[in-house]
């Protein structure tokens, strides 16, 4: 089980050793023999097998709100654990265009059921044959299927019900909350990886305030309240009482945001106020859940020519923004929500370190 920045690194070490990757991508909800034998058959079309895994909010918009059966990361972990697969990674989208698109794999595999010339539509064949990979198409073992399955097993509880007992399973609660706790989990799992890189941009913070330097935070809407929670947590305390450190944050003054917006444009709003309290050996931090914000990768660039370090807390793929810092964290996810929740986890084990690194007791 891989994240995206993972994945993507053992593609490069693949492509360097000539191997052919090859990809196929399903909900895999009650892993079965047919699972499996698909699985199989894909792997010997190559050296490596990476499976993507639609995620628990991805089948429940295909399949409804009964479904998955079995949540993601334990739907992942069976995967990773057959011979076969090499490599699992989770997507949020309802079909792998995007996924497919970013990976490139030398053969993407469908099932029999979409093999030309009376197949079903393959909106990603564009993408694949774009790259130049190719289609392949695997067996189907017909009579064997997560519905059928759910409905043997429903069939047995009727059999074995008490006479006169009512005949009517109590309904599955769908609550919306449940879905998005099991994505952040899962995405929790995925983060874990990082989290040296949660420690080295922390470390970069606590030695710009040892020095006497001062943090700028910066973002916009949601991550713009991250950014100002990140120095107002600076400025008064996080978690003891210690002394006040420097922090400011971008976001935070109306009378500013309006005046360089109106005299300069949105895209000089930061880099502004850059200018004017960033000096060499100060830190900016910019979250952004997409990392295409004009207005922060102006103030990174600004940052940089002034001699400052940069950090980044970003989502997605990292969008514009990516390789663009000294440091960035981005959380394996493309989901907007998931970014900017687990970017907070990130800003406060930063602030636990720093207090940790001023004041031990």
């Amino acid at each position: 089980m891989l994240d995206w920045d993972s994945l993507l690194e053992k593609r490069a070490l693949w492509r360097g050793e000539e191997k052919t990757v090859v990809w196929t991508n399903g909900c895999f909800d009650l892993v079965h023999t047919g699972h499996v034998r698909s699985l199989t058959a894909a792997k010997r079309l190559g050296d490596i097998l990476v499976v993507g895994l639609n995620s628990d909010r991805s089948v429940r918009a295909i399949k409804g709100p009964s479904r998955p059966l079995i949540p993601q990361h334990e739907r992942a972990e069976l995967l990773a654990a057959l011979v076969c697969v090499d490599a699992v990674i989770t997507f949020d989208e309802h079909t792998p265009e995007a996924a497919l698109a970013r990976f490139r794999p030398d053969v993407h595999c469908k099932g029999a059921d979409y093999a030309p010339p009376q197949g079903k539509p393959i909106p990603e064949r564009v993408i694949v044959e774009s790259y130049g990979g190719r289609l392949e198409f695997l067996p189907l073992l017909t009579g064997i299927s997560t519905t059928e399955l759910v409905r043997r097993i429903q069939a047995l509880g009727e059999s074995t019900r008490a006479p006169g007992a009512d005949l009517k399973a109590p309904p599955r609660p769908t609550c919306p909350s449940e879905g998005a706790l099991d994505d952040l989990l899962s995405t929790l799992e995925r983060f874990r990886a990082m989290l040296p890189q949660v420690q080295v941009a922390g470390e970069m913070l606590v030695e710009t305030l040892k020095r006497g330097s001062k943090i700028l935070t910066a973002g916009n809407g949601g991550s713009a309240a991250e950014a100002m929670h990140m120095a107002e947590e600076l400025v008064g305390r996080f978690s003891g009482d210690r002394q006040s450190l420097p922090a400011v944050c971008l976001a935070a003054d109306p009378t500013v945001i309006t005046c360089i917006g109106n005299d300069y444009g949105f895209e000089e709003l930061f880099a502004r106020q850059v200018d004017g309290l960033g000096r060499a050996g100060d830190c900016l931090v910019a979250f952004s859940s997409s990392g295409n914000s004009t207005n922060l990768l102006a103030a990174v660039r600004r940052a940089k020519s002034k001699g400052m370090q940069t950090i980044s807390l970003l989502g997605k793929d990292g969008g514009k923004a990516r390789g663009l810092c000294d440091t960035e964290i981005i959380v394996p996810s493309q989901n907007a929500a998931r970014a900017q929740e687990i970017h907070v986890f990130v800003l406060h084990a930063w602030l636990a370190l720093i207090e940790h690194a001023f004041y031990p007791k």
